[in-house]
């Protein structure tokens, strides 16, 4: 595709219809602010974070908390931070068991509610009573559940490709909860204190040709400098726990998620990248029209890109969260 093509956009707005087709990027320059690394104790050892300190003096309006995808890293906003507000204090987190942070406790299976832990955990250490939550497929799910839990805390949120909800039919049921069981028993039987050795082609070449996210070989550098750690010899092992392969995630039927859905009331925008793994309009429904009822404000715009737009074109996905974060 042309690049003319990978920047066009569709604007659709759930309460005021369809508006104008636009472009929005992110035109202000680049400000060099201070980057901080963070760790943040838990029971089991730390989250790591990256901080971006705000140009001006603190503002409990403008602090946002970014949350990455499934096994991806908080190296993922690296090219999304520079371009919003300098204003905003910026804090991107590791899940637990992801980059740079902690893994569960040996013996101990991961479940998608641990990530909601996480957003809890990460407030409390920064004394953020209330924030914003930017966050990219996994990271929008878990933005959105604790959004519905504590619509107090969670004053904007920006889903980028991830509206379509998480929700398994009856029958599938017992066959998830056996795969869950059987992959985590087959890692327990295995030495993982010895992972795999790989050169940077080869992560590269597993991320874009194996993995069905759209990754481009510059995100996959990008994620790879928390994602990696080096042995020597060009050579690398990944730091993210080998476990998160047999997440169980927590789930609900289509009835019972419009319902759990009423819960958030604040502002929402949900970016969905065309083509992308936010689920089909359909399955988009389910929870847009319930949000799109009790939300204040939320707003729908379909992004031409991959799943990964917010590092392949961070330009114009800073844009729209400008707009939407400091409307003028």
């Amino acid at each position: 595709r042309s690049a003319k093509l990978l920047q066009r956009c569709l604007s659709l707005s759930c309460h005021a219809g369809v508006s104008q087709c636009r472009v929005a990027t992110s035109d202000a320059p680049l400000v060099e602010r201070e980057i901080r690394e963070l760790q943040i104790p838990v029971p089991y050892g730390h989250l790591a974070a990256k901080q971006w300190l705000p140009t001006s003096a603190e503002d409990p309006h403008r602090r946002v908390l970014l949350l990455h995808g499934w096994q991806d890293n908080a190296g993922s906003f690296d090219h999304i931070v520079p371009r919003l507000d300098p204003r905003w204090h910026a804090v991107a987190l590791d899940f637990t068991g992801h980059g740079l942070s902690s893994h569960l406790p040996k013996g101990v299976a991961y479940m998608s509610i641990q990530f909601w832990f996480d957003v809890w955990r990460a407030a409390q250490h920064l004394e953020w009573n209330q924030f914003s939550v930017i966050g990219h497929s996994l990271g929008g799910h878990v933005g959105l559940h604790f959004g519905c839990l504590f619509p107090e805390k969670v004053q904007n949120l920006v889903m980028i490709d991830s509206l379509g909800p998480y929700y398994d039919q009856a029958s599938k049921a017992a066959k998830v909860f056996r795969e869950v069981i059987e992959g985590n028993m087959r890692l327990e039987q295995k030495d993982l204190s010895k992972p795999p050795i790989y050169t940077e082609e080869q992560v590269i070449k597993m991320y874009t040709e194996k993995i069905a996210l759209g990754y481009l070989p510059d995100n996959v550098r990008t994620l790879m400098k928390r994602g990696c750690k080096s042995v020597g010899d060009g050579r690398y092992v990944f730091t993210k726990d080998a476990r998160l392969r047999y997440i169980h995630w927590i789930r609900c039927d289509s009835a019972a998620l419009k319902e759990y859905c009423k819960g958030y009331t604040n502002n929402l925008l949900a970016l969905v990248a065309i083509p992308g793994l936010g689920g089909s309009s359909a399955k988009r429904k389910i929870v847009s029209d319930t949000l799109a009822q009790n939300c204040r404000t939320f707003k729908i715009i379909d992004v031409k890109g991959n799943h990964h737009v917010h590092m392949s074109f961070p330009d114009i996905v800073a844009g729209h969260i400008r707009s939407f974060l400091d409307p003028q």
